[in-house]
């Protein structure tokens, strides 16, 4: 952490790095700077998603001047203009991927000037999983602060900008058993509500200071928080740093005891650059705080008010000043000279109290979302009255003539751009008289787009020039497996309250601190699932919502032109009946012989790395890190299932049945033993431990999708309970068929009580089965009598599997004295005892007794 303009640079710590997101918070900004300069380093560091809030009437004010204007807001960033009381202060540019956040919080705007020419101070913390606990709170604290801000801009601005704000939440990590001591850095922070600056410094404060030092570039007319100061410190000495030729006093600074210093003078070196920094050094006598960010010594940054600022501050108790040159910088004030009555006297008076006081708002903004395909703008009667035309300025500069507003029902003006409605950028709403309104235009369809991720990206790109020829399937799968088992922005919620996933979306935050007093309302409503996901964030996503909606359907393609003996690939309904086609189709070229066999291999490279992460997981030991391990093997191995079932449904086209598929029998029956063992055994199988761990564990969406893909890929190996087994049959024959009855009977009581599961495993089945008539008629008989079957087993009592006449092998019967009842499939059975097989083991018990005789 390093604390001093000169040594820290946003745009270096940008190079080469990797972030999903960006926010920066600003008073007033040169969005050109931001949109040629900052804008392109993001992109270049891969961040999609970025969002700036800056102050309303300085925005308002970039707006008047044409080479002020931006160009790109609302369509390749989000642009927020914030009302405030008194002024939008806070100065906070955040930097965030789900393994780490770079945090700047100081006093520098988003100006060239703030990034490199003024005197100001910044704070930086690089958050991750290795960091100090008070760091990982304080960016909880900076995130819950954010959101406070927005919350009061809610009313004003559309739900997609909202949304648009509030996803950057999906980018902070979210740590759990955080906390800071007395002695910690901390946040301060003001907005409408809650404690003031001054009333939360309080409490850092334990014993009042014997010496202070302050420096700003703004104080109000009565200079209010000075006269605070000396009223809760009557013995502390108080000194002032102001540059004479830049600071705005806006009154006298009569009647004070606090005396101002000449900065010109005590940083000579510094003299010609601005003084914009914010600070106030404390001296305890044993120990000294340095507390700096965006407040001016003024009422509305610390005393808060009917014109309250909102404000970011960063408390550091316990600083050594020779470690840090900002905060030596300042010790020096505490001996320099006072400047003379005659030389305050000749500094101007502004008489502003606050920021934003005395400057003309030129107009006011609104903010209009464009949703996708839509050409019309429209806003609320209160927020348009009187106005009557508009004209529409344009993404290369240029501007419609004036066009009428149309009025809706209740009095709304309605913008309609038509044509202009893709370059549309800002509109300029007039009336009769002089007033106007500044309605900035944010794109839905290209905000989207510019925020999907870059493995996503990645991911279509291979999906698009999939054109069946072998070597391109095997680049998609590579990128696959990177996604799967190798991908560092995956998140996998290890708890039912973490990664501001359920909590983010019903607005609340968790662990903020007192002295903050952030409470956040109900934010954007979003329509929640039945389930839950484990999975919330990281390419993985992209590949489970692509898979899952079939591979090739929905999603871009290209598919090359065919040759003139070779015909595109039909669809499964075009299939039907061509099934002795392959008899046919010539042998592959040794070329292409060459990329099947490359897909082959890394396909069972994909399973061996899906076995070996489900044993690791089994084999360990700690419960809570068993658990953890757990659900990101569980997430993997519903992506590797996806996959194997996508490549199982791609061997009935033409062009691959000639290749005699990709995926070998021996595979998929290895990855179904492990994955049933591994997750349903009864020597505390993983499935267990989730539960155990997460008590709302039966809403977890891949639990259930688990479940139906094993289930799916049980049918693919041939795996039937319309099976029936010989006793007399080889044991070799009758082992088999006993574990497939195992497998399907742990399979099919949960998926049948579920609609959402049944649809998913009917829907596996379906598209994988050969294309002919007869194949559909045995796959209706499969699905119609497993399900009906797994309903009978799951509503059934438990009388109807105890011991009883007539009992075959196969048959399903519930363990003796098993509490909760686990069921096995009958072995063999005799007059006298009985044998079990439960997954991965087989147990004999006397018949009737129950009563154990010995263990296989």
């Amino acid at each position: 952490m390093v604390d001093m303009n000169e040594d820290i640079s946003l745009l270096a710590a940008l190079k080469g790095a990797k972030f999903e997101a960006s926010l920066i918070t600003t008073f007033n900004s040169t969005l050109p700077f931001y949109e040629e300069v900052v804008l392109r380093r993001l992109q270049a560091a891969e961040s999609r998603h970025n969002v700036v809030l800056m102050d309303a009437t300085q925005c308002a004010r970039s707006w008047a001047k044409p080479s002020l204007r931006p160009r790109l807001a609302g369509s390749t960033y989000t642009l927020v203009p914030m009302a405030a009381p008194g002024a939008f202060h806070p100065k906070i540019c955040l930097l965030a991927s789900k393994k780490r956040c770079i945090l700047f919080i100081g006093s520098h705007n988003l100006t060239l000037s703030g990034f490199g020419f003024n005197r100001e101070v910044t704070t930086y913390l690089d958050v991750h999983s290795g960091s100090a606990p008070a760091h990982k709170l304080l960016l909880t604290h900076v995130w819950s602060l954010i959101r406070e801000w927005i919350q009061a801009q809610s009313k004003a601005l559309p739900s997609s900008v909202l949304e648009a704000v509030y996803k950057i939440g999906q980018f902070v990590i979210a740590f759990d058993e955080t906390h800071s001591e007395q002695h910690d850095i901390r946040l301060l922070g003001q907005s409408s509500r809650g404690p003031t600056l001054l009333e939360q410094l309080d409490g850092a404060v334990t014993k009042p200071p014997k010496r202070v030092v302050i420096t700003g570039a703004f104080f109000d007319t009565r200079h209010a928080f000075l006269r605070e100061l000396e009223a809760r410190w009557p013995d502390a000495s108080i000194k002032v740093i102001i540059d004479p030729d830049t600071v705005k006093l806006g009154g006298p600074p009569k009647g004070l005891r606090s005396q101002f210093v000449d900065a010109r003078s005590l940083w000579d070196s510094l003299a010609d650059h601005y003084l914009h920094a914010k600070a106030l050094l404390l001296d305890f006598g044993d120990s000294h705080m340095l507390v700096a960010g965006s407040a001016n010594p003024s009422g509305p940054a610390w005393l808060g008010g009917s014109r309250a600022n909102f404000e970011v501050m960063l408390v550091r108790p316990g600083i050594n000043v020779g470690d840090s040159r900002f905060a030596s910088d300042l010790a020096k004030g505490f001996l320099a000279s006072p400047m003379t009555d005659a030389a305050l006297r000749s500094m101007p008076i502004t008489d502003q109290e606050d920021e934003n006081g005395n400057e003309e708002k030129i107009a006011s903004m609104h903010i209009a979302s464009l949703a996708v395909g839509a050409s019309r703008v429209e806003i609320p009667l209160s927020d348009s009255p009187g106005f009557t035309h508009f004209v529409c300025y344009l993404q290369d500069g240029s501007r419609t003539d004036p066009i009428d507003i149309q009025r809706s029902a209740d009095g709304g003006a309605m913008m309609e751009l038509g044509k202009n409605a893709p370059a549309a950028r800002w509109l300029e709403l007039t009336g009769a008289g002089r007033r106007s309104l500044l309605v900035i235009v944010h794109h839905d369809a290209e905000l989207n787009a510019n925020r999907s991720s870059s493995s996503t990206s990645l991911f279509h790109a291979a999906l698009a020039n999939l054109d069946f020829s072998g070597a391109n399937i095997e680049v998609l799968i590579k990128k696959i497996e990177r996604a799967i088992f190798s991908d560092p922005e995956q998140v996998v919620s290890t708890s039912l309250g973490g990664a501001h996933s359920d909590a983010e979306l019903n607005g609340s935050v968790v662990g903020h601190p007192v002295s903050l007093a952030v409470h956040i309302g109900e934010g954007v409503t979003a329509h929640k699932s039945r389930k839950r996901r484990l999975l919330k964030a990281g390419s993985l996503v992209e590949v489970l919502d692509a898979f899952l909606y079939r591979l090739g359907q929905g999603l871009p393609r290209v598919t090359p032109t065919p040759a003139a003996d070779e015909s595109q690939p039909l669809s499964e309904e075009e299939l039907v009946g061509t099934e002795e086609e392959a008899a046919t189709q010539t042998l592959p070229s040794e070329l292409e012989q060459h990329a099947i066999n490359a897909v082959r291999r890394r396909l069972r490279q994909l399973v061996t790395r899906m076995i070996r992460r489900l044993n690791m997981a089994w084999a360990e030991e700690m419960s809570a890190k068993r658990a953890a391990m757990a659900k990101t093997a569980l997430v993997q191995l519903v992506a590797v299932l996806s996959l194997i079932r996508e490549f199982r449904r791609l061997r009935h086209f033409p062009h691959w049945r000639r290749m005699s598929g990709f995926i070998d029998l021996e595979t998929r029956q290895e990855l179904l033993a492990c994955s049933m063992q591994v997750l349903f055994g009864n020597s505390y199988g993983l499935l267990q431990n989730i539960c155990d761990d997460d008590v709302h564990a039966n809403d977890i969406l891949e639990i259930g999708q688990t479940r139906g893909l094993l289930a799916w890929l049980a049918w693919d190996v041939g795996y039937s309970l319309l099976k029936r087994i010989d006793p007399l049959a080889p044991k070799s024959e009758k082992d088999e068929l006993v574990l497939a009855y195992s497998y399907l009977y742990e399979l099919l009581p949960a998926i049948a009580l579920d609609e959402e599961h049944v649809a998913q495993l009917t829907s596996s089945v379906r598209m994988t089965a050969a294309p002919s008539v007869d194949e559909s008629a045995r796959v209706d008989s499969w699905l119609s009598h497993h399900l009906e079957l797994g309903l009978e087993v799951a509503t059934a009592p438990l009388t109807v599997f105890s011991d009883r006449q007539g009992i075959r092998t196969g048959d399903l019967i519930c363990v003796p004295r098993s509490d909760p009842p686990a069921f096995g499939v009958v072995v063999d059975v005799s007059e006298e005892e009985i044998r079990l097989s439960q997954l991965e083991e087989e147990r004999t018990f006397k018949r009737y007794a129950w009563s154990t005789a010995n263990a296989g």
